[in-house]
């Protein structure tokens, strides 16, 4: 007959399992603010592209062409960087990509740039996904977020939702933009579309990976 657990294994067990739990969900906050750092880095690299080629190419932006294939591959990195081990905690059920706020954005993104890729409305496409992206975050904390640590994250959306008036302010009263020392001649204020987006969000997005890769050693 197998001899009966003691009370002090029991406790070294459970000693054991905490540290694992600990382990695993510090795991997770770097597996977080890698998909951040990600998400950041690309959409400057977006952002510096689309000025590039509608600053010296188009003479007018935003160019869909940087962020056709950084997006993507953007989502494709974090889907892969999310797959991991859980000994822990239960594993969820992953929800279908069509209720999820952040995919939800990126289809209508698609929509967006199709709508307004005339000579005439271009100039609404950058403050257009401004608002859907951020919105779709906010939907998405209000779902996910808690407590005071993580509150600025939220100013994240609200930032990029700001660029979009920033951009429009710009486009109307900005009228003609020249920088000879950059060798950029006469042209409108959407070739800072891009730019501005990129740069906003994806800063936003590099200072909250910081921020939750600090919480793994806390």
């Amino acid at each position: 007959m197998a001899e009966d657990i003691s009370s002090s294994e029991i406790r070294e067990l459970l000693s054991y399992m905490e540290k694992i739990k600990n382990f695993e969900k510090k795991y997770k906050l770097q597996l977080e603010s890698v998909q951040k750092m990600i998400w950041g880095c690309l959409l400057l690299i977006a952002g510096i592209l689309d000025f590039v080629f509608a600053a010296y190419l188009f003479r007018y932006g935003p160019v869909f062409i940087p962020w056709i294939f950084i997006v993507p591959v953007s989502v494709l990195l974090m889907n892969f960087v999310s797959n991991r081990p859980i000994l822990t905690e239960e594993k969820k059920k992953k929800k279908p990509f069509y209720k999820e706020p952040i995919y939800i954005g990126l289809l209508l993104v698609i929509v967006v740039m199709i709508a307004f890729g005339n000579a005439n409305l271009y100039y609404l496409i950058m403050p257009s996904i401004a608002v859907i992206m951020g919105v779709a975050i906010l939907v998405d904390h209000k779902f996910v977020l808690t407590g005071k640590e993580r509150a600025i994250e939220y100013l994240t959306p609200v930032l990029t939702i700001a660029t979009a008036l920033v951009n429009l302010l710009g486009y109307f009263f900005i009228k003609e933009i020249s920088i000879p020392a950059l060798a950029i001649e006469p042209t409108n204020f959407t070739i800072f579309h891009g730019l501005i987006f990129g740069f906003v969000f994806g800063i936003m997005e590099i200072i909250e990976a910081i921020l939750t890769r600090k919480k793994t050693f806390a």
